[in-house]
């Protein structure tokens, strides 16, 4: 099996992956962020960053924030239900989820540095890499971030795809209710329709 398929022998080579192969395919100037939600109870939920630098020793712990303070910035109550807050990159929110989320972890990195990461928990539904360095720039203009499943794909590179065109989308509204969704694709089927005939 292991010999006839690719697929498994790539995911027990994953499984073989530690923390020092992760640090020995680092370069100065690159650092690797695990981070990791650790329950103590269902209401009780404390994340971390395991931070990996080319010259660490060990994986360092930095603790970062409660689930329960970043949840709101995320998910602020409006009109009686929790809303996704799509805009945090440039509201009053965004700021202080930077302060959040990377705050403790700022002063290990600096200013042109590589950072990959892997998101856990609600970090899977927040850009963090979009959220602002400060009042001019985004965490993704001052360091050259790259999100990753999990950072044993350091260890896994696999050969980059050149791309020669792509298809951009904009306006994007994920929240519309189903009856909004339905009249936008009646629209659109109308507008392939007539394209077609003319």
């Amino acid at each position: 099996i292991v010999i006839q398929s690719t697929e498994y022998r790539n995911d027990q080579q994953r499984f073989s992956i530690t923390w020092d192969s992760v640090r020995n395919h680092l370069k100065e100037g690159q650092t690797a962020i695990e981070f990791v939600p650790i329950y103590f109870n269902r209401d009780s939920v404390i994340y971390c960053a395991l931070l990996l630098q080319f010259n660490s020793q060990y994986p360092l712990m930095v603790p970062l924030f409660k689930e329960k303070d970043v949840f709101p910035l995320c998910f602020p109550y409006v009109h009686g239900k929790y809303k996704p807050n799509y805009a945090y990159s440039w509201d009053m929110y965004g700021l202080e989820l930077t302060k959040h989320i990377w705050g403790n972890i700022i002063p290990y990195i600096k200013p042109g540095d590589t950072i990959f990461f892997a998101p856990a928990g609600i970090l899977h539904q927040v850009a963090i890499e979009s959220l602002p360095y400060n009042t001019e720039y985004t965490m993704s203009d001052v360091f050259n971030i790259k999100r990753l499943s999990s950072t044993t794909e350091i260890v896994l590179k696999k050969p980059q795809s050149e791309f020669t065109t792509a298809t951009i989308y904009g306006g994007i509204q994920y929240d519309l209710d189903i009856d909004n969704l339905l009249a936008e694709s009646e629209r659109y089927a109308q507008e392939d329709l007539l394209a077609s005939r003319s």
